[in-house]
């Protein structure tokens, strides 16, 4: 693996906010590199490329700086091989742009050679052609009409794009990449979770990294098809999880709910314990909340 290449040598020297501390510490980068390295597993294996192979969860705290090593990742995937990283957002046209802009930021020393495109502002001629010799970083919100053009660029039999290597970083993975509906004693993927699929199946050389604070419906997911006998629909449960270090100055569920039960620990200050009494006193009139019209 390629950990010196001048993107991801961009990425370990970027600065935080106050343009004296490093964004990316040693364990930050050691997760980044490790991710890779079990992304690509199957293939430094010598197995097929086969996609349910190439799936990978990124494990990560709220606000604990996720999108930090997703991005990092993409650099150093850049160096290594690959030339589209696809993310996935969240079905917000705000968040979406917020991320291109973010993405367009920080790879901006490398105008020319890197893209950064919202695919909803990617007009009826699709990307030019001479992104195609280059790098493509693709913002695609998880909504119908997003996805359905995500698929036609990337994978169109006239695509310039669908037989390079591509990352897809799924964002809030858990949010509506993995939905089922109901239908006649039957269950089917939600439109949305199904395009997810599509893209994901179709993608010829596609490595596939889920993102997010709550696994629990992707941990739970079958092993092979996600449906029992629907052999079209690939099961979202990741091969491999890598945790998001934490900083030290973290403060998050083990500050409020953990240390704030030590008398000593200023976490201790942040809530005070409603007794049972009192909760069972709220219930009655005139406590309890709300009006009640005579």
């Amino acid at each position: 693996m390629n950990t010196s290449g001048p993107i991801y040598n961009h990425i370990k020297a970027t600065f935080q906010k106050d343009g004296k501390t490093l964004a990316y510490g040693p364990d930050d980068l050691r997760c980044i590199e490790a991710t890779l390295a079990d992304l690509v597993k199957p293939l430094d294996e010598k197995k097929d490329k086969a996609t349910a192979e190439n799936l990978g969860l990124l494990l990560g705290k709220i606000q604990s700086g996720k999108t930090k090593s997703f991005i990092g990742l993409m650099g150093l995937a850049f160096e290594n091989g690959f030339d589209v990283a696809v993310v996935l957002t969240k079905n917000s046209g705000a968040l979406a742009e917020q991320t291109t802009k973010r993405l367009a930021a920080t790879f901006a020393n490398f105008e020319g050679r890197i893209f950064a495109h919202d695919i909803m502002h990617v007009g009826r001629r699709g990307i030019p052609d001479y992104v195609a010799s280059q790098k493509l970083i693709l913002v695609v919100k998880k909504q119908h009409t997003n996805v359905k053009k995500a698929i036609k660029l990337l994978t169109d039999e006239k695509s310039l794009f669908k037989d390079k290597n591509m990352l897809f970083i799924d964002d809030e993975a858990d949010t509506a990449s993995v939905s089922y509906v109901g239908k006649e004693e039957k269950v089917e993927m939600a439109l949305v979770a199904k395009l997810v699929n599509d893209l994901r199946s179709k993608a010829q050389n596609a490595f596939f990294l889920q993102v997010t604070a709550t696994p629990y419906s992707l941990m739970m997911q079958n092993d092979g098809e996600a449906i029992e006998g629907r052999e079209d629909l690939l099961s979202l449960k990741p091969k491999f999880v890598q945790l998001v270090p934490v900083h030290p100055e973290y403060v998050g569920s083990d500050y409020y709910f953990d240390f704030s039960k030590e008398k000593a620990h200023p976490a201790s200050k942040l809530y005070s314990e409603v007794s049972s009494e009192e909760l069972d006193l709220l219930k009655e009139e005139p406590h309890r909340r709300g009006f009640k019209v005579e």
